[in-house]
């Protein structure tokens, strides 16, 4: 894996953030093959099928979502998450349970701060149904703002507590006045 991923992916507030961000924050396209999404899909249905959308979560920060935590993957999950380990420092592993969340059509993720203690020093994540545009602002100075394009079969990798802008919010609200050119883009499960 390239240490800076594709840079066109990320866009910043100002080119001097951009180069900050390229060392803690990277987006890799096509990190997934078709055949691997539909494996990790399927794999990720398993686990969700049991579960109702809510609308409330124990920290408010998500609404119109399914989630659960998955430990044990098909070998296509498996080999993905094997290559993404390498986002992992090799002192903090990733966490054993892999989260999955799959949002509602009218689902949103609000702003928030990850916690490290429930998610570690690194967050990777993998887009698989739909793009979307993840929105970071720095909580020091919240004129410092980054965007990530997350197409299908992207990975994300967010690395803390380095972070050159402090802590995060992220995503952006779509009804929170933001500094960023807004680029909506409609989800939408693939065919």
């Amino acid at each position: 894996m390239a240490p800076y991923g594709a840079l066109w992916l990320l866009r910043a507030s100002s080119p001097a953030l951009r180069e900050r961000l390229s060392r803690s924050a990277a987006v890799f396209a096509a990190f997934v093959s078709p055949e691997e999404g539909a494996a990790l899909l399927r794999d990720a249905e398993e686990a969700l099928r049991r579960r109702r959308y809510e609308d409330g979560h124990w920290d408010g920060a998500i609404s119109g979502f399914r989630e659960a935590e998955r430990s044990r993957w098909g070998a296509a999950g498996a080999a993905v998450l094997q290559r993404m380990s390498c986002a992992f420092p090799p002192a903090r592993p990733p966490l054993p349970h892999s989260h999955i969340l799959d949002l509602a059509p009218h689902g949103c993720v609000r702003p928030h701060i990850d916690s490290t203690k429930f998610c570690g020093c690194t967050i990777a994540g993998v887009s698989l149904l739909s793009a979307a545009v993840m929105r970071l602002r720095s909580v020091r100075d919240p004129r410092e703002w980054a965007e990530l394009l997350l197409e299908p079969l992207s990975l994300y990798v967010l690395r803390a507590p380095q972070h050159p802008i402090g802590p995060y919010r992220a995503p952006q609200s779509p009804t929170e006045p933001h500094t960023a050119p807004q680029h909506p883009i409609q989800p939408h499960r693939a065919p």
